[in-house]
This record gives structure tokens, C-alpha cells and sequence, in this order.
């Protein structure tokens, strides 16, 4: 059953009301799926917005840390490429990336701060409950 069929049966709308209520459905769904498409295309981690920034930023940096970890029985040092709205990790010797923003990489360090900051008041408050 479709919407012209529902609405029929209810009679919520006289039927010449009922094309001015599918037209202005159509209208509604139009428009908020090109925001929603423009949104996406605005953010910085976008395909098109990825190339934009290498072009913006004619060689990005890329790190190789003395961190390593083990994949596919490897032991792999990470690697971080750092572009201008975002950074991608992955492993050296492999093409998988993961690309993070740097809100994101605050927002965890902040989070990792304030956990470490109760577990020190809660050792301190302990320690003073003993003597």
C-alpha cells in the first residue's frame, strides 16, 4: 500500500489536496538529501576534499615512528602521514590507512587526561583513608 493508497482509505486530505502534499513531500526529500550530500562533501575527510588538501599541501609529511607492532606475523613500524585537516596511520609495508581528524585525536587525549586524573585522585584518596 503507498501513500496515495493510505491516505485515500483515512481521507486525510481531499484529493486534490493529496498532489500538493506528494509535491511538497518530494520537494522536502529532495532538499534534505542534497544538504545531506553537501554536508558530506564538506567535510574534510571527503574523497574530492582529500585530493583538494594534497594539492593545497604540494607534499605531505610522513613519519615513521620507533613504535611497532605485530601484523601478519610482522613486526611493522607505524607510519603517519600528516596533511592539513587530518592525519592517516598505517603500517609500513601494508596499504591499509586509517584516517583520523585531529578533533578526534583531541577529544581521546582529552578523555585519556581526565580518566588519569580520577584514578590519581582515587589512589590519593585511598593512601589517606590508610593512615
Amino acid at each position: 500500500m503507498n501513500a496515495r493508497d493510505l491516505a485515500a482509505s483515512v481521507e486525510l486530505f481531499a484529493p486534490d489536496d493529496l498532489e500538493l502534499v506528494e509535491a511538497s513531500a518530494r520537494q522536502d526529500r529532495a532538499r534534505l538529501d542534497a544538504e545531506r550530500l553537501s554536508a558530506e562533501f564538506r567535510s574534510p575527510l571527503h574523497r574530492n576534499n582529500l585530493r583538494r588538501a594534497l594539492k593545497r599541501a604540494a607534499a605531505a609529511e610522513k613519519r615513521e615512528t620507533a613504535i611497532e607492532t605485530r601484523d601478519a606475523g610482522k613486526r611493522r613500524p607505524i607510519v603517519l602521514t600528516i596533511y592539513p585537516g587530518y592525519l592517516e596511520i598505517g603500517l609500513k609495508g601494508t596499504r591499509r590507512r586509517f584516517t583520523v581528524a585531529y578533533d578526534a585525536v583531541y577529544a581521546l587525549g582529552a578523555r585519556i587526561s581526565a580518566a588519569q586524573a580520577r584514578l590519581e585522585k582515587l589512589e590519593a584518596k585511598k593512601a589517606r583513608a590508610k593512615r
